[in-house]
């Protein structure tokens, strides 16, 4: 259970936080959104792929066939594989809307078993003098500069839905000997990814456009699950700032 608590002086002030050791929380995620700023480097780990979101259509990593399951995920809580997406970087913190003008804030998982009581717990919110402490600071420059991709995503993404490129990705899992459709997962349609739909959504068959920074993973990357970490700048896969790092 998620209790998401915006980050106040009033509620946090006294209180603290601990990095989180295990990835146990996402333990139960078979997808992960993605943002444009990680698909050099989830492309190369992760198998790629689009859901639904209402309306729209969604980036994301798969990492499981199996709705609550995450294969990513060990039993002692290690992540293994080579890409972290980012959305599980800044654990347990996130941005959320609220407040009177809806506005986008710096939340905290209050039911993370992470936040304490008191100041002796770990890391504090706020300073002795009451301003917002380094590292979560640190954190709220992490999740923001997501949340910009995050953005840019969303318009990458459309770009090939109102172009007709999403369609319904048709996989089977073996239950018991028996073949099961996988229903909600979309790819690109190959038949269309070529020069004259990327020039479709991207402007220009070089992928100058809205979608363009989207195309090499939505042709390719979806169908790739091994390779290196790579290190793009904001997008790095390594821990995240909220993760508790051990000498050794």
């Amino acid at each position: 259970m998620t209790d998401l608590a915006a980050v106040n002086p009033k509620r946090h002030a006294g209180r603290s936080w601990r990095r989180y050791t295990s990835y146990d929380f996402a333990a139960k995620d078979c997808i992960a959104p993605l943002t444009v700023a990680e698909i050099a480097s989830a492309a190369k780990n992760l198998p790629l792929a689009f859901v639904r979101q209402g309306d729209n259509f969604l980036l994301v990593a798969v990492l499981s066939l199996t709705p609550g399951t995450n294969l990513f995920v060990g039993s002692d809580g290690r992540w293994l594989g080579g890409y972290i997406p980012s959305v599980f970087r800044g654990y347990p913190f996130r941005l959320a809307r609220g407040g009177k003008k809806n506005e986008l804030l710096l939340c905290v998982d209050e039911d993370s078993g992470l936040v304490s009581k008191d100041r002796a717990g770990g890391e504090v919110f706020y300073d002795n003098d009451g301003k917002i402490s380094g590292p979560v600071t640190e954190i709220l420059n992490f999740l923001t500069q997501v949340e910009k991709s995050r953005t840019a995503t969303a318009v990458a993404v459309a770009a090939l839905a109102d172009a007709n490129l999403l369609v319904d990705w048709p996989l089977k899992i073996k239950v018991e000997e028996r073949d099961q459709p996988v229903t909600g997962l979309y790819r690109v349609d190959e038949a269309r990814a070529q020069p004259s739909g990327r020039r479709a959504v991207s402007g220009d068959s070089k992928g100058r456009g809205p979608a363009g920074c989207l195309w090499p993973a939505a042709v390719h990357g979806q169908y790739s699950d091994s390779g290196k970490n790579g290190q793009d700048a904001g997008a790095e896969g390594g821990q995240g700032p909220g993760h508790q790092h051990h000498a050794g």
